[in-house]
């Protein structure tokens, strides 16, 4: 320790002094007894130039050590006030960063919950929905391992600040085609308030009895709005790359300037807040999806087929939030000052005496050693990959992360079919679930994995549990669901609706010319639901129901909508989303526990980008396609907006949809435990061979040294 403070330097060269130090530091009165302690050995005092580079010889140490290195204070540039510097520490940072850290976990979300309401407005297909959402992990996907490598010793903080603003920036472009749409801004869309744009229909006659099949009104092919496609796709790839700074920086630089086992602890409050995201965007959606895309009054309510909601205010919310929530972030410092280390021993001066030296050599290092810098990077890379319990661990966090993105995707639909509740009442639900269970669930997980002062070891066996829980848990969702709703149509419908001694009147459909393909469900006073305005024999409508249906028996008119079922089951299904989504959240402080020991702390920075890598493709870019792959298996009868090819799906098999999802996800999940299991079996074999690799060593060392004794 006297060699670390120039004692031996200053004998050599005479440095005379009897003076003791009695002075104690503003950053923890322990390494200033200690360093007191120290020096009180020695006659002489250490010279201050290897302590503080470029700092003038003299007796006086000042009571605040980091004053002279800007890395260690807060502000930006010649602005750095003494007031400013009381939140140089862990508290603040996370304070501030609470809420760029809530805001960059919305858009995500959000726009899962309004993916109806665009695909209406512009008139999208599903697979145009689908390429949206895997712009954003393209996004990702193209900057993480740049972003995870190449800051992690840059000014972390104003790295996040710049990915907030960048995310800020994607949501106002998502929102930009509603201002670029001529029609959103005039009364197009209101001048028949049962237009149904997004059908492709200019008129309801479509959906009407249409007596000679040779009166049926012309198609109007809605046009291809790849102006706006483009726009909202850019907007996505944008905010995939906002994103990228978090997962792989907050962890190391939390990890850098707090002790070890602390680190479960603040990772569990900042993932927490983050998984607010999601309830807060789904709280959003409800308010937004009440109001009419146009914010003017119309003759339709929410719960109509046609409704479109104002999708495009969350996009402007929460993008205008990020930019402002970013500025805090620009002024906190590249390090937090340390008490201690992990042994309890001083730290301060050393870390000052590395950082002035790290400063010298890094502009040099960066101009004339690019190719070591990237032979690094790929010498970094090829030792995590040696690294089997780190393999399989990203293997099991990602066949799980495949599940949880396929489901989160399509859940605001899976509500709509199932259950039969508007767009407004499904995110409702999913705001609910998500605000009581994912950040209560990831704050435990981060407060157990600090009480209990979990390694790498723990971690891995806790996330093993955890997971087979959640599995047996998920398969609940297979007994939730309602039944098919009884209705005339189709005989292709499971329940289908009969009357008058168990068949159709037959002049309904045959007389009618009804399309199929034109779903438009509507309920009569009687409580019968019929597929379409056609089937119940409607020729006249007025603002809000459809009149002179002569094939609904004791009435003649229907509303647009489907009849109340009675089927309550969405309680029961909440209650095992609260559940499955609490356990399994409180795994994700012990995953990043557990990347962050076992690759170390020379790697743990690429460790957690390489891991948000495969998590971002397998899982969250592959799994919403492969889950809508399996959802379309379920289709009974698809549309089409000009009679020559496939378009969306009008109508599900709801019992084949559920057992297709859950089962889906429930082995996911089951896969997920068992690389786990695997992962921990592989370090636990890697911590027997590296003590026995010890004990060697150990043995050969005195081996070599006895002859000297």
């Amino acid at each position: 320790m006297n060699e670390e403070f120039g004692t031996d330097d200053a004998k050599k060269h005479g440095s005379p002094t009897n003076e003791k130090i009695h002075q104690s530091y503003d950053h923890g009165t322990q390494n200033s007894n200690h360093l007191e302690t120290l020096l009180s050995e020695s006659d002489t005092l250490p010279n201050t130039d290897n302590i503080v580079a470029n700092k003038p010889e003299s007796n006086d140490i000042k009571p605040d050590f980091f004053d002279s290195d800007p890395d260690y204070l807060c502000g930006i540039g010649n602005f750095r006030p003494k007031k400013l510097q009381y939140f140089t520490n862990i508290y603040s940072f996370i304070v501030f960063y609470a809420g760029p850290a809530l805001v960059t976990s919305t858009l995500t979300s959000y726009i899962t919950s309004q993916v109806t309401a665009i695909e209406r407005q512009f008139g999208f297909s599903s697979a145009n929905s689908g390429f949206l959402l895997a712009c954003n992990d393209i996004g990702f996907l193209s900057t993480v391992l740049f972003v995870s490598y190449c800051f992690r010793n840059k000014h972390i903080p104003r790295v996040l600040a710049a990915g907030t603003f960048v995310y800020g920036i994607s949501g106002l472009l998502c929102a930009s085609p509603f201002f670029l749409d001529s029609s959103a801004n005039t009364d197009q869309h209101l001048e028949d308030p049962l237009t149904d744009k997004g059908l492709n229909y200019t008129n309801d006659a479509f959906y009407m009895c249409i007596e000679k099949k040779d009166e049926e009104p012309s198609k109007e092919a809605s046009p291809t709005n790849f102006w706006a496609l483009s726009l909202i796709a850019i907007g996505m790839i944008i905010q995939g790359m906002g994103k990228s700074v978090r997962s792989p920086l907050i962890a190391v630089y939390v990890d850098n300037n707090v002790k070890r086992t602390k680190t479960g602890k603040f990772m569990g409050i900042i993932t927490a807040i983050g998984i607010f995201g999601p309830a807060v965007s789904f709280s959003i959606a409800t308010v937004f999806s009440r109001l009419h895309f146009s914010l003017r009054d119309v003759n339709i309510t929410p719960e109509d087929p046609r409704w479109i909601g104002a999708w495009w205010l969350g996009f402007l919310s929460f993008g205008g939030v990020s930019i402002i929530l970013c500025i805090p972030l620009i002024f906190f410092p590249k390090h937090l000052p340390r008490k201690h280390n992990d042994d309890g021993k001083t730290t301060e001066m050393v870390e000052m005496t590395e950082t002035k030296k790290d400063k010298k050599l890094k502009p040099e290092f960066n101009k004339a050693n690019v190719i070591k810098y990237i032979k690094d990077f790929f010498r970094s890379l090829r030792r995590i990959c040696q690294k089997k319990s780190y393999l399989f661990l990203v293997c099991g966090v990602t066949s799980n992360i495949m599940g949880v993105g396929g489901v989160s995707s399509f859940g605001a639909k899976y509500i709509e079919t199932q259950y039969h509740l508007p767009a407004w009442k499904s995110n409702a639900v999913l705001g609910v679930t998500n605000l009581l269970a994912l950040s209560g669930g990831t704050l435990s997980g981060g407060l157990m994995t600090s009480k209990a002062k979990f390694s790498a070891r723990g971690s891995l066996l806790f996330m093993t549990v955890c997971y087979a829980g959640v599995s047996i848990v998920g398969m609940l969702n297979l007994i939730t669901g309602c039944d098919s709703v009884a209705m005339v149509g189709p005989s292709v419908i499971p329940n289908r609706a009969t009357f008058e001694n168990g068949t159709l009147i037959p002049h309904c459909k045959e007389s009618c010319s009804c399309d199929d393909t034109k779903y438009l469900p509507i309920c009569s006073e009687s409580g019968i639901n019929y597929y379409s305005p056609c089937y119940a024999g409607c020729h006249s409508k007025n603002e809000s129901a459809y009149n002179d249906c002569r094939c609904i028996f004791n009435s003649t008119y229907a509303t647009p909508t489907i009849c109340e079922t009675g089927c309550d089951n969405i309680i029961y299904y909440a209650i095992i989303v609260v559940l499955k989504f609490f356990f399994g959240t409180m795994k994700i402080v012990p995953y990043y526990i557990s990347i962050i020991r076992i690759a170390g702390d020379k790697d743990k920075s690429l460790a957690l980008g390489l891991s948000s890598f495969s998590i971002s493709l397998i899982g969250w870019m592959a799994g919403p396609v492969f889950f809508g792959l399996i959802i379309d298996t379920t289709c009974l009868i698809w549309s089409s907006s000009d009679g020559s090819g496939r378009g969306s799906c009008v109508l599900y098999d709801t019992d084949k949809m559920r057992k297709a999802i859950f089962l889906t996800e429930g082995g996911l999940t089951c896969l997920a435990s068992f690389f786990c299991m695997i992962a921990l079996i592989c370090h636990i074999r890697s911590q027997k061979q590296t003590m026995k690799e010890e004990i060697v060593n150990e043995n050969l060392k005195v081996e070599i040294e006895a002859p000297q004794l």
